[in-house]
């Protein structure tokens, strides 16, 4: 309740810009979890909500000031795709409301059919979570703002990592000591000692958010930001591997290892790759494509723990895909309908992936409206790589994205600050910046030169590409 008066200060006191970052990871990594107030025929407000109301706040006070958004001239297909990924995901809830009427009985368990002020309320939610994505498309599209969004992260980073040491030491207690209470189950954090949960949903959440951090300070420190952001890197990695998170840390280990290890040209296939993959997962998880028992063997050979947990994801997702294929289109909607139940009414299946909540929810039609949102960037970042030049920041940004929407695929890790990552680099690829200008415009030999202009000067125009080829092919 308290947070949008807060969100009124920090508008007051900042830059737009500088708000709206840190007007989303402040609350995210502190307002309490795992609890809402209820509103009638309204969304709940949660954390979630309460960030975008904070950030719809910000905008208003700065509104006046702010100069009008760069117009999306980039990318012409990109941002009809985007727009029609947009419209499906908003009209989703409708569609399964209008498919998901009749009551659904199992056992003494009983389900109502769904209304339209359900249909209602699921887009407000929608709209609210997708806040923080809108406006980092419009006003964080620029390598500048790139540059913004890792420092804080960064340095919420750090911040992060000394609490973290304390729940490492005394359990994960923090959440219960300020707010009263555990937000998820105190068991599934004992691993060798204890995994922090810090203020967020899980503690996997907290190990992918500290991932998040050592490859924003490694992608500040390729910019040439100065070695502390190296040294950070350093110490952040190594809370990773205290804080008993397998899955971030593998993930960070790939993409880091992509990201420093190799050319411009793999870090961009490997985002490419990564975005189809999960843009159609669920088909290849249905038709065997996806190596389970690899998978599965490879963490026994870690923990057997470990084992047992990921088969008893598996298993339920097999479970819930066959669910789902009983209303492919529009999925069964929420309040517990898209899950299994036995002959005594008890649900028998969890969903931890956003992919498996979002089509079991809404079916293909909303999967793909929310996932087209998601990972249409990363597919169609080779055609912004040869029209203009993608700085360090911006490789980051991306890199981040891309381990995000792995990790997406075992956990419902897509937060607010996780939004505000997909909004500014989807703004990037659809703006022109200082250095796509530069390969057009004529620069002044008494100009100053950016650091962006250099980049740019360094590569030959698109058009001057085709041209030279195009003369080629028609020979002397």
């Amino acid at each position: 309740m308290i947070w949008p008066l807060c969100a009124f200060f920090v508008g007051r006191k900042l830059p737009f810009q500088q708000a709206l970052i840190w007007g989303v990871l402040v609350p995210y990594l502190f307002l309490p979890e795992a609890f809402a107030i209820k509103l009638p025929a309204l969304p709940d407000l949660d954390k979630t909500v309460a960030i975008s109301i904070g950030v719809l706040i910000i905008f208003a006070i700065n509104r006046s000031s702010l100069k009008s958004a760069p117009a999306e001239t980039e990318a012409p297909l990109l941002r009809l795709l985007l727009r029609v990924g947009i419209i499906m995901m908003f009209s989703a809830p409708f569609l399964t409301v209008l498919n998901n009427q009749e009551p659904l009985q199992f056992g003494p368990t009983s389900l109502p059919g769904l209304q339209i002020k359900d249909g209602v309320s699921q887009t407000l939610s929608a709209l609210l979570a997708f806040v923080p994505y809108y406006f980092a498309r419009r006003y964080l599209a620029s390598p500048e703002t790139h540059r913004k969004i890792l420092v804080a992260f960064v340095i919420m980073g750090l911040i992060y990592s000394v609490l973290m040491l304390v729940e490492m030491r005394l359990s994960p207690q923090l959440h219960r000591w300020i707010y009263g209470f555990h937000q998820h189950s105190f068991l599934q954090h004992i691993r060798d000692g204890y995994r922090p949960m810090m203020f967020l949903y899980h503690g996997l959440f907290v190990g992918f958010f500290v991932c998040v951090c050592v490859i924003a300070a490694l992608g500040l420190w390729k910019a040439g930001q100065g070695v502390k952001w190296l040294i950070a890197a350093i110490w952040l990695t190594l809370i990773l591997f205290m804080s008993n998170n397998l899955g971030a840390t593998a993930i960070c280990v790939l993409v880091v290892v992509v990201y420093l290890g190799t050319g411009r040209w793999i870090q961009i296939l490997f985002a490419m790759c990564i975005g189809f993959m999960v843009f159609l997962f669920p088909i290849f998880r249905g038709t065997g494509l996806v190596p389970v028992e690899q998978i599965s063997a490879a963490a026994a050979a870690v923990s057997e723990e470990r084992s047992r947990s990921l088969n008893y994801r598996l298993r339920n997702e097999d479970i819930s895909l066959a669910r789902a294929l009983e209303k492919p289109v529009t999925g069964w909607g929420q309040w517990g309908r898209n899950h299994v139940y036995n002959e005594r009414g008890e649900m028998i299946t969890i969903q931890e992936g956003v992919w498996i909540q979002a089509i079991t929810e809404n079916g293909w039609y909303g999967y793909l409206g929310l996932f087209s949102v998601l990972t249409l960037p990363a597919m169609f970042v080779i055609g912004v790589w040869r029209r203009k030049e993608i700085p360090p920041e911006t490789f980051a940004l991306m890199a981040i994205t891309t381990g995000n929407l792995i990790y997406m695929i075992p956990t419902t890790c897509l937060t607010p600050a996780g939004w505000v990552m997909f909004g500014a680099l989807a703004g990037f690829m659809l703006t022109r910046t200082e250095a796509n200008k530069a390969e057009a415009d004529v620069v002044a030999p008494d100009a100053p030169v950016s650091h962006y202009t250099r980049f740019a000067s360094n590569r030959t125009p698109a058009s001057g590409r085709r041209a030279r080829r195009k003369s080629i092919r028609a020979g002397p």
